[in-house]
C-alpha cells in the first residue's frame, strides 16, 4: 500500500512546490512524467498475484516459449499480434518477469508523451487516471493496455490527418485486441463539425452500440476463457510425459 501512496502523493507535492526560476508548465511536465515513470517501475516488478490476469498471462508466455513459430496460428488464432510478440520475447529471456518489464515498458513508452503533451493540470489527471480502469488495466490487461497505448498512436496520427498511417496503426491494435476497432470512430469523430442537431443521431446510435457492446463482450470473454483452457489442457497433455 505504501509505495501506491509514494506514488500519488509525491508528484503532486512536488508539482505545488515553489521553485525560483521553474515555471508551471515545467512543473507539470515533471509531476505527470514522474507519476507514469513510477507507475512503469511498480508494473515491472510487481508479483504474478498482482492483477487479476497477471498469472495466466505469464503462464502463457510460458507456453508459448515451447510452440514454434509456424503452429502459434494454430493454437492462438485470435489477436495474433500479442502471441507473436510474446514469442518474440520469449527468444531473449524466457524468465516471467523480463515479460512484465518488457511490456510494462512498451505500453508507457507510448502512452507519456501524449500525456505530457496535453496534461493541463498534473494533480487532477493523476488522481482521474487512479480512479479509472486504466489504473487498474496497467497491472492486470497486457493486451488491453497494449491496444489502449497503440491508440495512444493512432490519435496523434489523427490530429496530423494521417490517415493511411492511421489505419495500418489501428490494425496493428486489432492483432492485440479485437476491441481496439473502436479507435476507427477516432477519425471521422475527431474531425467532423458537430453540431445540435448531431445529438439527436448520436446518443440513440450510443445507447445501441453500448448494449451490443456489453453482449459482445460477454461473449468475447466467454470464449477467451473457454479456449484459453483449452490451450492449457493442451499443452499439459502434450508435455506431461507417458
Amino acid at each position: 500500500m505504501l509505495p501506491f501512496v509514494v506514488l500519488l502523493l509525491t508528484p503532486i507535492l512536488l508539482q505545488h512546490i515553489r521553485i525560483k526560476g521553474i515555471d508551471y508548465q515545467k512543473k507539470n511536465e515533471f509531476a505527470i512524467t514522474l507519476f507514469l515513470v513510477g507507475l512503469t517501475v511498480l508494473v515491472m516488478f510487481r508479483h504474478a498475484s498482482v492483477g487479476t490476469d497477471t498469472y495466466s498471462y505469464l503462464l502463457s508466455f510460458e507456453q508459448v516459449d515451447s510452440v514454434k513459430w509456424n503452429d502459434l496460428n494454430e493454437y492462438y488464432s485470435s489477436e495474433v499480434g500479442f502471441w507473436y510478440l510474446m514469442k518474440t520475447i520469449s527468444l531473449i529471456s524466457s524468465q516471467p518477469q523480463f515479460f512484465l518489464i518488457v511490456t510494462a515498458i512498451m505500453i508507457s513508452a507510448m502512452i507519456i508523451p501524449t500525456y505530457r503533451r496535453l496534461c493541463l493540470d498534473a494533480s487532477l489527471t493523476i488522481v482521474l487516471f487512479c480512479t479509472m480502469s486504466t489504473f487498474v488495466m496497467m497491472f492486470s490487461g497486457i493486451r488491453q493496455m497494449i491496444a489502449v497505448a497503440i491508440g495512444f498512436i493512432a490519435y496523434e496520427l489523427t490530429r496530423r490527418k494521417k490517415l493511411v498511417a492511421f489505419l495500418i496503426v489501428v490494425i496493428i491494435a486489432i492483432m492485440f485486441h479485437s476491441s481496439a476497432f473502436m479507435l476507427l470512430f477516432m477519425y471521422p469523430l475527431f474531425h467532423v463539425k458537430i453540431t445540435k442537431k448531431w445529438l439527436y443521431f448520436v446518443v440513440p446510435v450510443m445507447v445501441v452500440i453500448f448494449i451490443l457492446i456489453d453482449h459482445s463482450l460477454r461473449l468475447y470473454l466467454f470464449y477467451w476463457k473457454s479456449t484459453h483452457v483449452l490451450t492449457v489442457r493442451y499443452h499439459r497433455q502434450v508435455h506431461t510425459p507417458c
